[in-house]
């Protein structure tokens, strides 16, 4: 993904820069274990998991749905640990606060896993994958194309979700 979405207003507070406090080392600590143990479950234990942890792979009707759960499981922790990275490179930055009166909360939060691994419906899962992208998605262009009705709107963010996807990998491939 691009990483995390901000408005231009955000960028200009960040370049401000804010006093170093005790709140935001806890969440560049935080963000930054967690992209670790991510990374470590992504790279080291996802892929391994039904072969030596959990020795199930001996049922050979389970053996192809394990492996394609633990190719999944591997992904997922990919992508948390991009979000994890981007929430502890975004705040050592000076981005990902919002401030109330006196008082700046380091909120920055840019995927929610458990929303993801134990979501209540689907759109959990979409909203909950890279939330920055979503609020984006659903402000400028859902929002945007809401007089097209709202099924048409759905489609065309979708559509809009998708070029940028293609976009992203066509990058990549490059």
């Amino acid at each position: 993904s691009f990483g995390p979405w901000f408005r231009f207003r955000t960028y200009l507070q960040a370049v401000e820069s804010r006093k170093m406090s005790f709140s935001w080392f806890q969440k560049v600590c935080r963000s930054g274990f967690l992209s670790l143990v991510c990374l470590i479950m992504s790279t080291c234990v996802a892929p391994y998991l039904f072969s030596y942890f959990i020795p199930l792979y001996s049922y050979k009707l389970l053996r192809k749905w394990l492996r394609a759960y633990e190719s999944a499981s591997s992904f997922h922790f990919s992508n948390f640990f991009v979000g994890f990275l981007s929430e502890t490179t975004a705040t050592l930055a000076g981005a990902g606060f919002t401030e109330e009166k006196d008082h700046l909360r380091w909120d920055l939060t840019v995927s929610r896993p458990l929303n993801v691994e134990l979501p209540r419906s689907m759109v959990e899962v979409v909203t909950s994958w890279n939330l920055p992208m979503s609020r984006w998605l659903n402000s400028y262009v859902f929002k945007n194309s809401l007089k097209l009705g709202t099924f048409s709107a759905i489609i065309v963010t979708y559509a809009a979700s998708a070029l940028l996807h293609v976009s992203i990998s066509f990058i990549q491939y490059i």
